[in-house]
């Protein structure tokens, strides 16, 4: 259950993710009192800037909200976490593997959430429920994609100077659009083994990846492969599933977003989505502000291991080989 009573949250970070969380703030508990940190400080009704994150922390706020640029995460969330705020840190969680165990490794003590929001999509917990149950048998093989250009992130303003298209702000589209990564572990378990391959081949001007295909070897041996783009126009987000005992395909980009199974016969939907992603973040944040829907966020562990995968794909490319992620975690 959420706690009862005007509640009081930290936001720092206030670009294009840290107003979404403040909107969905607002639109769900209208009377909340809401901390804000941030170097650009944007005038927005019913927020109060305070100097940095111990400041924030100082208040006692019911819930801390981290989505300031991936590399500055860990060390804007340690207040919050070492003062026992429950705490939902933006994905990525954080960019270096050993950061993130040594942050593991502290004297936490608050509940801490990462925000890969697609875990709300009603179609992709379809799509997890279906395969939990066995509906097309063993997976053999999956595609996971998304292509999205970067100059429609952020309209009005130029990607390449944005955080997406610059390494030392965590861009690239590994990191990103890492939420197929997450998919990838939360559909299909632990990866032993991938193969990368990353380029910069749009008209950017970037100085990280734009495009990623990595091939990955998960549990029962399931072969998976995610294509990561920051090109397309328009953009998608799909998948397909195939099993021994049939296929699972969704479309996210659809409206509205679609799910659907086949046994070897007629499609059949799973569910049907019309959230828009304003509303998944407003699903994220309940399950976030109540202690029994945590679950359903991805947890610290999810963010250390996506944090490996995306470091040995780094390593898969550069190197051009398979790696084993037994070794590289």
């Amino acid at each position: 259950m959420k706690p009862a009573g005007p509640l009081t949250f930290a936001i720092v970070g206030m670009g294009s993710a840290g107003r979404k969380h403040f909107a969905a703030i607002r639109r769900l508990f209208p009377n909340a009192t809401i901390a804000g940190v941030s170097a650009s400080r944007p005038a927005l009704d019913t927020i109060t800037y305070v100097a940095d994150c111990a400041a924030a922390a100082a208040l006692r706020p019911d819930f801390a909200i981290v989505a300031s640029p991936a590399p500055n995460h860990l060390d804007d969330a340690r207040p919050f976490v070492e003062a026992g705020i429950p705490t939902l840190i933006e994905k990525p969680m954080g960019v270096a593997v050993d950061e993130i165990e040594r942050f593991l490794e502290s004297d936490a003590r608050a509940a801490v959430g990462i925000g890969y929001v697609l875990r709300q999509s009603s179609c992709l917990k379809a799509v997890k429920g279906a395969l939990d149950v066995g509906a097309i048998g063993r997976v053999l093989y999956a595609e996971l994609a998304v292509g999205m250009n970067l100059a429609d992130w952020r309209p009005g303003t130029d990607p390449a100077n944005g955080v997406s298209a610059n390494a030392r702000s965590g861009g690239g589209a590994l990191l990103e659009l890492s939420h197929e990564i997450d998919l990838a572990r939360w559909l299909f378990g632990t990866c032993a083994s991938l193969h990368a391959r990353t380029s910069r081949m749009g008209g950017l001007t970037v100085d990280v990846e734009d495009y990623a295909l990595i091939a990955g070897t998960f549990a029962n041996n399931a072969e998976v492969s995610l294509h990561l783009d920051m090109l397309a126009r328009p953009g998608f987000r799909s998948g397909r599933i195939v099993g021994a005992g049939g296929q699972i395909r969704y479309d996210l980009t659809a409206r509205p977003a679609r799910a659907e199974v086949s046994d070897g016969g007629p499609w059949r939907v799973l569910a049907e989505d019309a959230a828009t992603l304003s509303e998944l973040f407003e699903r994220q944040l309940i399950a976030f502000v109540s202690a029994e829907g945590r679950h359903a966020l991805a947890s610290t562990e999810d963010g250390r291991a996506i944090a490996a995968f995306i470091a040995a794909a780094r390593r898969s490319a550069a190197e051009r080989r398979t790696i084993d992620m037994e070794i590289a975690a």
